[in-house]
């Protein structure tokens, strides 16, 4: 699973955004504990893609009850800065 949306990010070094149509966007990293989960989701040009353009950390409170990875999913997409994404 990931989510694919248009990203604009300021790459270290660069003076000005670079805009990415459809980037594909895969948490690659889940930690934590029953209090707090830590995602990190990397995101990268494409699907088939090995080096992500850049990576955030995202945190939130889990359902013990549900798998981490599909709620790291739920929580991004409840974000203003993932509106709009589609699952891929």
């Amino acid at each position: 699973m990931a989510l694919q949306k248009s990203v604009q990010f300021k790459p270290l070094g660069f003076s000005s955004e670079i805009a990415i149509n459809n980037a594909y966007c895969k948490v690659t990293k889940v930690t934590g504990n029953k209090s707090c989960i830590e995602c990190e989701l990397s995101v990268f040009e494409g699907k088939d893609q090995s080096v992500p353009l850049y990576s955030n950390t995202y945190m939130f409170v889990p359902n013990l009850d549900d798998n981490f990875i599909k709620q790291a999913y739920k929580h991004l997409k409840t974000m203003p800065e993932f509106a709009g994404s589609n699952d891929c």
